[in-house]
């Protein structure tokens, strides 16, 4: 669905919950009204009649605040809705761009700037495991800096290092208030960690790193955030996997022709 059709689908669901709110609240005060009025008024005494309209007056009170909390929350509710859906709009033209991204490095930044966009996170970052099996950040951004880039994650220490170990998703949004965070790339770096939330990268059944997204510009990382960034990781593992196969036959290809040149020579 594309971001106008998206707008006004939610724009005349809005306008129909109203209206039916409308007719399911004042209609049936309207009659209220209307039987007090033409059968009750003119034949209750005073005491009666004075007893009867402060009720009815706060009946009305009542349907007018019900109608206006009930359209208030209408509003957030499909608020939120329309949000989700701006987002796996925005998650389905981002993995558009990522099958054709081809080389590896532009395609790592590409991931994490994609990841920050969708969760409002002020940083970054995406670890992968080398060769040599350990765990390296590849690529950070945000004001968090280049300084701790390619520093090694030792396994199960730290968010990153949990989840990778674990290969479980991880949401810390006060990192006072868990033991698991590693204060020790903050003070290297100068950065100031309020946040995190952190989900594997899995291919073929195989942790190859992590990507995590770094304090939230407003409100709390949720379970929704959580499964967004899930499915932008499943979408970024299938691309470096691919990206990663290209850049090998393009090193072979690279090679064999220099070969080929050699033997010419």
């Amino acid at each position: 669905m594309s971001e106008e059709k998206s707008k006004d689908f939610f724009d005349s669901i809005r306008k129909a919950v109203k209206m039916s709110y409308v007719i399911s609240s004042l209609f049936p005060l309207t009659i209220l009204v209307y039987v007090f009025y033409t059968y009750i008024r003119p034949n209750a005494d005073q005491q009666t009649l004075s007893q009867l309209t402060i009720l009815l007056l706060f009946v009305v009170i009542i349907s007018v605040l019900g109608l206006i909390v009930m359209s208030r929350v209408t509003n957030q509710s499909i608020g939120s809705a329309q949000n989700l859906q701006d987002k796996l709009n925005s998650l389905i033209d981002i993995s558009k761009q990522f099958r054709e991204t081809l080389y590896v490095d532009i395609l790592l930044e590409s991931i994490v700037k994609s990841a920050m966009h969708l969760n409002s996170a002020e940083s970054g970052s995406l670890l992968l495991y080398d060769d040599l099996g350990d765990l390296r950040f590849k690529v950070l951004v945000g004001d968090r800096g280049q300084k701790i880039k390619n520093r090694a994650v030792k396994r199960g220490v730290g968010i990153t290092g949990w989840v990778a170990e674990k290969g479980q998703p991880a949401i810390i949004n006060d990192i006072n208030k868990d033991d698991r965070f590693n204060h020790e790339f903050d003070k290297e770096s100068g950065y100031k960690t309020r946040s995190i939330m952190c989900v594997p990268l899995v291919h073929n059944k195989e942790v190859i790193g992590v990507i995590e997204v770094l304090n939230k510009t407003k409100g709390d990382f949720t379970s929704e955030d959580e499964k967004l960034l899930f499915s932008l990781a499943d979408q970024a593992s299938i691309s470096i996997a691919q990206s990663r196969v290209f850049e090998s036959r393009h090193s072979d290809l690279i090679h064999i022709t220099e070969i080929l040149v050699s033997a010419q020579d």
